[in-house]
């Protein structure tokens, strides 16, 4: 025997109809006219033979039908909604969340933490592969891309979701031989600096009042990663996003050398083409990595 199934538009407008005690409001959530929010509860109500609402000056209320049926309605978009939810995401676990991400956040941060995301969310691969040029989406497989870039030379459809915030620091050993007691007192070290970021060290002894001139600068490196090395290995003294070095200064390996961090002109972006950003695993993925990012802004 075939089901008696109500109209589905009219069923809709009468749930959010009937939440919102609205007639207006269930039109603005469903973008349609109050008139049409309007005319397919007369079409329920027809097909339902009884009326839903109470008509009057001050607004609708439902009637006594209307709350019966209110919860059974509401109760079938929940279990339709979830199952949605859970097919769209055995879907998009077929393939793997592909990221491309600069190599020291990649090995630093992101792998430590990707278990804790796999906690919450087991069906979703995350495969991740470096880099540090421009994205060209065109010529990748690529879902995301994650890039540190100046922050006046960001595209205009790069999402921000970090500042950068530098940190100074040093080994223990290093400090025991020579402290550093003020911020000119740097000066007596090498200072690593970082290729990709000319000129940072200047802005920062500046920023102390120091003259960067009397600077005595080591080998430049590529990678945060290997500044980490270096410095760990007694090389010199850093200059290293807070993010990245946490680790390290609270298992005591390193020391923030002036106890506080330093904005710098670089920032870290999300990239994501238009046509994969519906994309289940892109959205949650997205959220997963704002929430822990949030205690660093």
């Amino acid at each position: 025997m075939p089901r008696r199934l109500p109209p589905l538009n009219a069923v809709k407008a009468f749930e959010a109809a009937a939440r919102h005690l609205s007639f207006t409001k269930a039109a603005e959530e469903l973008s349609v006219t109050q008139g049409a929010i309007s005319k397919q509860i007369k079409i329920l109500e027809s097909f339902l033979d009884t009326p839903l609402f109470e008509r009057h000056a001050g607004g609708i209320a439902l009637t006594e039908a209307g709350h019966q049926y209110l919860p059974v309605v509401a109760g079938v978009f929940d279990t339709l909604s979830h199952a949605t939810r859970n097919l769209k995401e055995q879907v998009d676990a077929s393939e793997p969340l592909l990221l491309n991400v600069i190599p020291s956040l990649a090995s630093i941060w992101l792998l430590p933490r990707l278990k804790y995301f796999y906690e919450r969310h087991p069906n979703i691969q995350v495969d991740i592969v470096t880099g540090d040029g421009q994205m060209n989406f065109a010529n990748s497989n690529a879902d995301v891309a994650i890039r540190c870039l100046h922050r006046d030379r960001a595209p205009t459809q790069a999402e921000q979701i970090l500042q950068e915030r530098l940190m100074v620091v040093a080994a223990p050993t290093l400090l025991a031989e020579k402290p550093v007691k003020t911020p000119a007192d740097l000066l007596s070290h090498r200072l690593l600096p970082h290729s990709t970021r000319p000129g940072q060290w200047t802005r920062v002894l500046e920023n102390f009042d120091v003259n960067p001139e009397l600077g005595n600068y080591g080998a430049g490196w590529e990678h945060f990663f290997m500044t980490l090395q270096a410095v760990k290995a007694g090389l010199g003294i850093g200059l290293v996003p807070d993010f990245l070095a946490e680790e390290t200064i609270r298992s005591g390996e390193l020391v923030n050398v002036l106890g506080v961090t330093i904005k710098s002109d670089y920032e870290y972006y999300w990239l994501c083409p238009g046509y994969k950003s519906g994309l289940h695993k892109v959205h949650v993925f997205h959220r997963w990595l704002l929430e822990n990012l949030r205690s660093y802004s």
